[in-house]
């Protein structure tokens, strides 16, 4: 599945449907890429626990609660905006939008957390 959030020059889109490119739409993109980062730079900042990956990216998804609250809202009220669609599926798309948005990342972060656990181990090792 893939997901896409750019924007072009008028429009962007967001979780599968374009929507104009509003100042409103810039922002929500801000915000969306603001909760993207947090959940990248919380989990490899809790790296050295030593938990799994899997832990470390909920770990940081809850530590990163309050930049997917403002995506989320920012993201429901344009979609609310939206007359094609209206109110009643913005909630959905929005979290649709944010869930399939974050996905690349924590696959990245997991992989990232591997490599990273993969040199120490190698730097670790006796000389032979």
């Amino acid at each position: 599945m893939s997901f896409q959030f750019s924007i072009l020059a008028a429009s962007i889109v967001l979780g599968g449907s374009t929507v104009p490119a509003s100042a409103a739409s810039r922002e929500s993109y801000i915000l969306w890429k603001a909760y993207i980062d947090c959940l990248g730079t919380k989990a490899l900042a809790l790296e050295p626990s030593g938990a799994s990956p899997d832990d470390l990216i909920k770990a940081a998804m809850t530590s990163c609660s309050a930049r997917w609250a403002d995506a989320f809202d920012k993201l429901e009220a344009e979609y609310s905006a939206d007359p094609e669609n209206g109110p009643s599926t913005a909630g959905p798309r929005a979290l649709k939008m944010l869930n399939e948005g974050a996905e690349p990342k924590k696959d990245e972060v997991r992989l990232q957390i591997l490599e990273l656990r993969a040199r120490r181990i190698e730097n670790s090792a006796p000389n032979q």
